[in-house]
């Protein structure tokens, strides 16, 4: 992706048996509690849970809650042979205050900090369940084949005022006001296949990573808008007019359901040359189809993209304790929104990279520190413009 990429790593069984748990309490309504047990289940078998509870009322009295349930086993049926089975559930239930203590022009308006100008009904509910499975098979000294399939489910309901209200002319009337009420489904499977071949050739140390990817994201999602009445005065015990949404007056935005597939082969290698030098470089190729069709506009709109991406590096350690790396990248990131006019239908955005840095490591590796600067440059990433989001960032 281009700007970097983030890697998540969960906790893996142990291996002799582990029971732990915290609870952690604070003001303004806040606790959480959770529990970390993991072992072994036989010979050739292990598991791992983490589950977390968080709740906070706020300190403006707007509560969120989360809650996570994080099973992990490891199976190793014979020598040479992993597969790894991670299953996600997470929700979030938060309370939206998109208009929080409003400004006027550059002042914040001076009233009571719990003092609530949304609409009663606002609120945000997320669910995220995703199956993650992990195969690693060595089929020859030197040459492993790492498969990883997952499969998500996101289900987001909301409903939140806009959060640009405006001041009428007497200076305490409250205007502009609007509630949005949507709904998400997002569907998310990825399969890849990559080798890795540890190979010589004279001098020189290969580690070569091929690889296959396939990516499937279906979105379906709806979204209506509506016009509320002013809160008469903030100042004096203000009073939001709406109780509930049965009785305001709908226009439905959009309806549509995408899709986006993206195919992908790709390449790299990394050389040693002698004990100092390393040297990379690798090709992508990604085929995406975009697919977006709206039942209130209505259009359809369907879009083919090939792109190449590749990236070259060199790293230097002339001693144990430091080495110094630089390299270029250029990358694409396929974009899927609910929030752009055309929901699937973009462009993919793109990404041109330049690093050099410097890894040192002190007292034995204990401490270990990376300074590294960066340059890089986007084109067609979303941004929003008056009331659309369009795919035409450049930065």
């Amino acid at each position: 992706a281009p700007g970097g990429t983030i890697s998540i790593v969960s906790k893996l069984p142990t291996p002799t048996p582990l029971y732990s748990g915290y609870a952690v309490g604070g003001s303004f309504g806040t606790y959480q509690f959770g529990t970390d047990m993991g072992g072994p289940l036989g010979e050739t078998l292990g598991y791992r849970l983490n589950t977390d509870h968080y709740h906070t009322d706020g300190f403006r009295d707007v509560s969120s809650t989360f809650t996570e349930f994080v099973p992990i086993m490891v199976w190793t049926p014979v020598p040479g042979q992993t597969l790894t089975a991670k299953f996600d559930f997470r929700t979030i239930e938060a309370i939206a205050d998109t208009v929080g203590i409003p400004f006027k022009g550059r002042t914040l308006v001076s009233i009571p900090r719990d003092t609530k100008l949304y609409s009663p009904f606002s609120d945000t509910s997320q669910d995220v369940y995703r199956l993650a499975l992990k195969l690693d098979s060595e089929l020859a000294e030197g040459l492993l084949l790492q498969q990883n399939a997952a499969f998500m489910q996101r289900d987001l309901a909301l409903a939140r005022n806009a959060s640009n209200p405006t001041f009428a002319t007497n200076g305490v009337t409250l205007t502009g006001r609007s509630i949005r009420d949507q709904h998400d489904q997002w569907t998310d499977f990825i399969y890849q296949a990559e080798p890795v071949w540890k190979v010589k050739t004279g001098p020189l140390d290969h580690t070569i990573l091929g690889g296959f990817q396939f990516q499937m994201d279906l979105l379906f999602t709806r979204r209506k808008t509506a016009n509320l009445l002013n809160i008469t005065n903030i100042y004096h015990d203000p009073v939001v007019p709406e109780a509930n949404m049965k009785n305001l007056t709908w226009v439905p935005n959009f309806n549509r359901n995408s899709h986006l597939l993206d195919y992908a082969l790709y390449l790299q290698d990394q050389i040693a040359i002698g004990s100092h030098w390393k040297w990379r470089g690798g090709l992508r190729w990604d085929h995406f189809d975009s697919y977006d069709k709206d039942r209130v506009a209505p259009y359809e709109h369907q879009l083919y993209n090939d792109k190449f991406s590749w990236n070259v590096g060199l790293a230097y350690q002339p001693i144990p304790q430091t080495s110094f790396y630089g390299g270029i990248s250029k990358g694409y990131l396929s974009i899927l929104t609910s929030e752009a006019a055309m929901g699937a239908a973009l462009v993919p955005e793109s990404g041109l990279q330049y690093e050099l840095g410097n890894r040192p490591q002190f007292l034995n590796g204990m401490i270990r520190t990376n300074l590294a600067v960066f340059q890089t440059y986007r084109k067609t990433f979303l941004i929003t413009v008056g009331t659309n989001t369009e795919p035409i960032g450049e930065q």
